[in-house]
């Protein structure tokens, strides 16, 4: 009883902090003296003072963006979208509790929001942030929650984007190397519902997501996602998808992906440890070589000048 008790408050404690942020989102986003707005016949963007031209950009951007999206996905994007550009970090930094995000997407509201002062310090694309981000308002509306893993949702959105992320760190393609090579990389299990909290497995779950929807890609042939996401879309459970459609369980699937991963990374691993060793023994073999056919032009040429000699005399 103690413990039905206890599920019945934690699921009330995050409905209230659901709530809560909802609640602190509503009154940033809609505060009328803040934000101005344009609009298409679909897209509402509010942004904040000085970013009228950020915003008309991303206006004109989106439909391109949904056709990119849907020849991809496979799944059409033709619904109402609100984006939101903040100018002001700090306003933005309030709402995601977190200085490591650039952008987040809330597919029930059908609603985009995004940090553009973070464009302007990292070398982020604007449209890909959108296109990223517009991924996930799709799959949401497509797609049962309970299809979707957290981790092929981000998977599949950086997939789509070519590899943008709403998060920011330029040592995540490290972090993922020395998970492989030491064996670390977190299980999916633990990333169908929700992320871990700490920094480097948050950052972790990004780029394991990423890297293994790029192999499902690779290894399964071109439209792989895309029959799954359709898949997913029509009601097929995930386990039963990845059967139906790759032929393999997941179980299989991730460890045929760790174990190619590994390969990799430990070879790129190896070159990059010992590049210079392998450029000085290259740069020595290259130096014999051209020694040696030194050597026999001059052997030749002698050859060549003692036959002209003897030629001479003969006649």
């Amino acid at each position: 009883m103690f413990i039905g008790w206890s599920k019945k408050y934690f699921k009330m404690r995050q409905c209230i902090v659901f709530i809560s942020f909802f609640f602190l989102f509503i009154s940033h986003v809609y505060a009328e003296e803040v934000f101005k707005e344009i609009k298409s016949q679909t897209v509402l963007v509010r942004f904040e003072e000085g970013l009228n031209r950020a915003a008309e950009e991303i206006l004109q951007s989106i439909p391109s963006i949904r056709d990119e999206l849907q020849l991809k996905l496979g799944l059409s994007a033709n619904f109402p979208v609100v984006i939101v550009l903040y100018k002001n970090s700090k306003n933005f930094i309030k709402i995601v509790n977190s200085d490591m995000i650039s952008a987040f997407a809330i597919p029930e509201r059908r609603l985009i929001v995004i940090d553009d002062s973070k464009t302007l310090l990292h070398p982020l694309d604007t449209k890909l942030i959108v296109m990223h981000e517009m991924c996930h308002l799709i799959l949401g509306h497509h797609v049962p929650r309970n299809n979707l893993p957290k981790w092929l949702n981000e998977g599949i959105s950086q997939w789509v984007s070519g590899g943008a992320s709403e998060i920011l760190n330029p040592a995540s393609i490290n972090i993922l190397k020395r998970a492989f090579i030491s064996g670390n990389t977190l299980p999916f299990a633990r990333l169908f519902k929700t992320f871990p909290s700490d920094r480097n497995s948050f950052i972790l779950s990004y780029e394991q997501s990423r890297s293994i929807v790029e192999y499902i890609e690779e290894t399964y042939g071109n439209g792989s996602i895309q029959r799954i996401v359709g898949k997913l879309a029509g009601g097929t459970g995930f386990n039963k998808t990845i059967e139906e459609e790759l032929s393999v369980d997941f179980p299989t699937l991730e460890r045929e992906w760790k174990k190619e991963m590994t390969l990799r990374y430990t070879w790129i691993t190896y070159l990059s440890n010992n590049i210079y060793w392998i450029l000085f023994v290259s740069g020595a073999l290259l130096t014999i070589f051209a020694f040696i056919r030194l050597r026999k032009r001059i052997r030749d040429y002698k050859d060549d000048d003692e036959e002209d000699y003897y030629d001479s005399d003969v006649e």
